[in-house]
Formats: structure tokens, C-alpha cells, sequence
């Protein structure tokens, strides 16, 4: 989790008073509609998880507070989605990189999921697209791939750099387009054979690995690559970069969209780099019945509320709606939401976060029959010491 990352949630967690409302707002489809407009508008738009909490004069008024605080944070609002979190005295815009579900929701803290899934799925890797004619290096993400400038990457496996740095002769002419409308450059490397052009190959592939080493040197990220199986075998036997997956994206990547590299390089990430969630979802399986674990959402709503759950997984796309009354330490499910209902995951994650424990989104798949899934810190032992599951 990045810095800025850790504070946007630290600040979402903290306890504020009164009603809290929670916007999310996918990229904006109208160019230049600030996000205040964006905003107000979405609030007379319905549905909207909010009834019992505001209504659209007590929202009209909470935005009223707020108008200078909500800007489009570094213009990643017209790119991404954003979070908007209003409460009493407190306004927090939050990026989402990897977009936003259309929604807004009120309860009595912020609706923390979506914000906790975007942290947790960041999943940042780098990918290298070799072939001859063309290298180029991205950074990727759970959600798409972004090229990235190298320095002295080579352009291709005719660039003249590697010519005139090897002393091999070219001849250029120059070729018009049909209309006469633009010249280019062409450059022609002289080879005596099958082993010059193996030379060839290796000496660019050289560059380039030297370029991206160079690019990625304080990077910890892992690194694939995209290409024929001679050339990634080429590169593997010249790479220095510490991060290189054994697995990369065969074929040749020449006419690839990056959605189409990214579909396949994405799984690949996933296997190298199990994820903590999966370590936390065996450690329930092996505790489970020893009284470490809660798994129906009433338990899990109430240890966390006490500071009992040291670890909880929750699904973003499984919501449960219901009341939780501290006072009675009662927790009231209901099988669709009602005016006032918080989302009681949500809740649990909430307050979990608050006592230190630590939160993981998963498929909702991955929970079973259950709603959330927790694990119960170690008991506080004779000389007062406890620790995390």
C-alpha cells in the first residue's frame, strides 16, 4: 500500500460525527463537468444507498460545506473514478485507478470497500514486449497497461545507433508516401549470414536490456516478457534485473493491443505473486472449529466492534444490509436494505481497521456461504502479551 494510499484510509476510518455519505463516480463521460456538478447531480440521481441517512436537501446542504474542498485530485478524475466522502466538518476525494462503481451510499462511517479493493488490487508489475521490430516497456496494473519511456531503448533491430556503435555500414533512402504527402527514412544493415543476424539480434536485445535495467533499477515490480520463445530465451540469458518472471506471454506482440498483452499477462502476475489474502483464507480453514475463527456476520460484526478480529476478508460485490445497535450489542440482519441500514461488512471492515487488525477483499466465491470471514487474535497470554492471527 502506497503512502498517499495508507492516509486515505486512515482518514476515512477515523471516527467522525453524524451521518457520513459516500459517493463513488466512475471517469466522467461529459468533458469538463467539474466534479462539484458531477456530484450534485449524482445526488438527484437515483438509486441511492442512502435513505434514513440523508435526504436530498440534508445532502444538498452537506455538499454546501464542502464546496472548495472537493477538486479533481490531479486530474485522475477525468481518467479514473473517484471516491467523494462527506461528513460533518470532513471532506476526503480519493482517486481510483482502477475505476469506480456508480454509487452513493450513506451509513453511520464511510463505505470503505471499494477504497480497500483499489489498494489491495494495485497488483503492479512492468511488462517488456520484444521483437525486431520494436521493443517497449509498461507498467501494469490489475486493470491495464500504461507504456513507459526508457531511456536509449533502441527502436528496433534496425535502429542506426547499433549500427554506427558496432561500425556496421547502412545505405538510407527515402521512401514518399502515395500522395506525396511525407518522406521517411529507411536504413538497410548489411549481413553476410544466418550467424550475423543472430549477432545482430543479440546486440539489440543487449540494449534494450540495458535500457530496461537501467529504467526499473530501484523498481521491485515484477518484470514479464512478451515475445517469440528465441528472443525471450535470448533476453533471459542477458537480463540483469532481479525482478524477472520465469513465465512470460508467448507469440510475437507485433499488432497486439495492450488489452489483448494484458488478458494474458495478468493471470501470469497473479500465480508469481500469491496474494496475503490466500494465506489468511487456509489459516481459517486450519482454525476453523477451535474457536479463532467468526463466520456468520453477526459474530463477525460484534468482535470487531470490540477489537477482536485481527484479520477479516470481505467480498466487495457481497453486501448485507441490517442495523447493529452498540448499546444492546445487537446486530439486525435484514434480507434487503431499509431506511438507516449501514452495510454490516462494511462495518466489520471498518471497525476492524480501527483496532489494527487488517482487511482483505476477495471474490465473493472465495467466502463460500458466509458474508465475511474472520480471524480472532491470539489470546492475551498469563504475561499480558497478545498478538495478531
Amino acid at each position: 500500500m502506497t503512502t498517499s494510499a495508507l492516509s486515505d484510509v486512515l482518514a476515512l476510518i477515523a471516527e467522525q460525527t453524524g451521518p457520513h455519505l459516500t459517493a463513488y463516480l466512475p471517469s466522467s463521460a461529459a468533458e469538463g463537468e467539474s466534479l462539484a456538478f458531477r456530484l450534485s447531480k449524482r445526488f438527484q440521481d437515483g438509486p441511492n444507498d442512502w435513505s434514513g441517512w440523508y435526504n436530498l436537501e440534508t445532502a444538498g446542504l452537506a455538499l454546501a460545506r464542502h464546496p472548495r474542498a472537493i477538486r479533481e485530485p490531479n486530474g485522475m478524475v477525468e481518467r479514473d473514478g473517484v471516491g467523494v466522502f462527506l461528513a460533518d466538518g470532513f471532506t476526503r476525494v480519493v482517486p481510483l485507478p482502477g475505476g469506480a462503481p456508480d454509487r452513493v451510499v450513506g451509513g453511520s462511517c464511510f463505505f470503505v470497500k471499494p477504497v480497500l479493493a483499489a489498494t489491495q488490487s494495485d497488483g503492479e508489475f512492468h511488462l517488456l514486449t520484444l521483437s525486431r521490430r520494436q521493443a517497449q516497456l509498461f507498467r501494469g496494473s490489475a486493470d491495464r497497461l500504461t507504456p513507459v519511456t526508457a531511456a536509449h531503448m533502441p527502436t528496433g533491430i534496425d535502429d542506426p545507433s547499433l549500427a554506427q556503435e558496432h561500425g556496421k555500414s547502412h545505405t538510407l533512402h527515402t521512401v514518399g508516401s502515395p500522395h506525396g504527402r511525407k518522406v521517411e527514412a529507411v536504413f538497410h544493415g548489411h549481413s553476410s549470414g544466418p550467424s550475423d543476424e543472430k549477432h545482430d539480434l543479440e546486440q539489440y536485445l543487449r540494449r534494450v536490456e540495458q535500457a530496461v535495467t537501467a529504467a526499473l533499477r530501484h523498481d521491485t515490480a515484477p518484470l514479464l516478457l512478451a515475445g517469440v520463445g528465441e528472443q525471450q530465451a535470448l533476453y533471459r540469458r542477458l537480463n540483469r534485473h532481479p525482478h524477472l518472471l520465469d513465465e512470460g506471454v508467448g507469440g510475437s506482440p507485433d499488432h497486439r493491443s495492450a488489452a489483448e498483452l494484458h488478458r494474458e499477462a495478468w493471470p501470469l502476475v497473479c500465480a508469481a505473486r500469491p496474494r496475503p489474502a490466500d494465506a489468511a483464507i487456509r489459516q481459517y480453514e486450519q482454525l476453523r472449529g477451535t474457536g479463532r475463527t467468526a463466520d456468520t456476520i453477526e459474530e463477525v460484526v460484534l468482535a470487531a466492534t470490540v477489537g477482536e478480529i485481527g484479520t477479516l476478508l470481505v467480498s466487495t460485490n457481497r453486501n448485507v444490509w441490517g442495523r447493529f445497535d452498540p448499546a444492546r450489542r445487537a446486530v439486525t440482519v435484514h434480507p434487503a436494505r431499509e431506511p438507516g441500514d449501514d452495510e454490516l461488512t462494511n462495518l466489520a471492515a471498518v471497525n476492524t481497521l480501527r483496532h489494527g487488525g487488517v482487511v482483505y477483499t476477495v471474490a465473493a466465491e472465495e467466502l463460500g456461504d458466509h458474508d465475511a470471514l474472520g480471524l480472532r487474535w491470539l489470546p492475551v497470554d498469563k504475561h499480558g502479551k497478545g498478538g495478531p492471527s
